[in-house]
């Protein structure tokens, strides 16, 4: 065996052990658990992804799907959930911050690749995390007549932040949060 097949072997091997840890992790002891969850949540990213796709018009001549690049993010996501529940010592953590770390590792892994040299295609994965955040928001979310100015600029500085600033998990659920306590402030008005 040459020690180029050799050092495959032992990569592919050290993977196999890592992804066996998450799933023991996530699964809280149990491995199938782990395994069904994150199977279950790279099934729901592609569900929204085609969703995107279709809503956006884009087609497969235009943007691939790179399914490593989509499962390396579905395991980062699920590496980083794992050690922040590690240290706040928490089982479980809340949406926002679910969608939040989702949306970064997205945007840091862009599994959307553009197949053509189109100027359009350029944000394509800061898009799809827009169309992922945005869907996500309550109908109560939505604009109001006397709030049309304000939620516009929010969606605004949300399609800017994405395009055009570092984007960190913190900084989306900050983001987040800051929307739905406007919401939840214009309700006690």
């Amino acid at each position: 065996m040459n020690n180029e097949v050799r050092a495959d072997l032992q990569k592919i091997t050290r993977q196999a052990r890592t992804f066996d840890a998450l799933c023991e992790k996530i699964g809280q002891g149990n491995y199938e658990k782990g395994k069904e969850k994150i199977e279950s949540r790279a099934e729901h990213l592609h569900t929204i992804i085609e969703r995107f796709l279709i809503t956006y018009g884009y087609t497969s001549a235009q943007v691939l799907l790179n399914q490593k690049m989509l499962e390396s993010m579905i395991l980062d996501y699920f590496a980083d959930v794992a050690r922040l529940k590690d240290f706040h010592d928490n089982k479980y953590i809340n949406k926002v911050k679910i969608h939040a770390y989702i949306a970064y590792w997205f945007l840091r892994r862009k599994p959307l690749q553009a197949l053509l040299e189109d100027e359009a295609l350029v944000y394509v994965n800061e898009e799809f995390v827009y169309f992922y955040l945005v869907q996500l928001l309550p109908d109560e979310g939505k604009p109001s007549p006397h709030t049309v100015k304000e939620t516009e600029f929010f969606f605004h500085t949300l399609w800017y932040h994405l395009r055009y600033r570092k984007c960190d998990a913190q900084a989306l659920e900050l983001m987040l949060l800051a929307f739905e306590a406007g919401q939840q402030y214009e309700k006690a008005l």
